[in-house]
């Protein structure tokens, strides 16, 4: 049964762009993630990412921004994941960024679990920029009320995303695109499948046949 616009309106979409607020950004993330192990309150919060910048951002409006995408993230796991972040090497830590970001965003996690997937499945060398227009042409398909963004956008959802791929090792840089296998540390996937957190698992373990 086909919905009516009207309905449509009111069903969440399974896509959304929020990945262009922020990168990995592992540094800013750890100081995040140290303030939720900290249990910061409001005041607490405001204090670190405002007054004192901690970030390091040149306006409040971008530290508040940046603070608050990487909170969300974050939020999403447990504090075992936060102290990964925090304290473990950075390896592990962009590891556990990656692992919250594809909480956070499912165009981020489908886009490693299918098309990344696909590719290493057909020995391709490389990720192209067709690929990433027709993931999001089959993204409508999965999604009918998935955001119309501009062509502005969807180009920065692509340098985001592929700069995250880069930064985690799935390919070789963000522009040569070329495909590589990744290692995920044991202690991330040890808590990502304690907690039951079966779709990260898959998309972070993705990897050459």
């Amino acid at each position: 049964m086909q919905l009516g616009r009207s309905t449509l309106r009111h069903v969440r979409s399974r896509y959304h762009s929020t990945l262009t607020a922020a990168s990995l950004r592992v540094a800013d993330s750890r100081i995040v993630a140290g303030l939720l192990l900290d249990g910061a309150s409001r005041a607490d919060w405001r204090h670190a990412i405002v007054t004192e910048n901690c970030l390091q951002m040149r306006s409040r409006q971008a530290a508040t921004k940046i603070a608050n995408v990487l909170r969300s993230r974050l939020q999403l796991m447990e504090p075992p994941l936060w102290e990964m972040v925090r304290d473990g090497s950075y390896r592990l830590a962009q590891q556990a960024c990656f692992a919250a970001a594809i909480k956070r965003s499912r165009l981020l996690g489908d886009y490693v679990d299918l098309t990344v997937r696909d590719l290493y499945h057909q020995f391709a060398p490389r990720l192209t920029t067709a690929d990433w227009h027709d993931y999001l042409e089959d993204c409508r398909g999965r999604d009918p009320v998935m955001p119309l963004w501009s062509a502005c956008t969807i180009q920065a959802l692509r340098r985001i995303v592929h700069g995250m791929l880069a930064q985690i090792g799935y390919v070789d840089d963000p522009k040569t695109l070329r495909l590589q296998a990744v290692h995920i540390d044991r202690m991330l996937l040890r808590y990502l499948e304690g907690e039951g957190e079966r779709y990260v698992v898959r998309c972070i373990t993705v990897r050459p046949p």
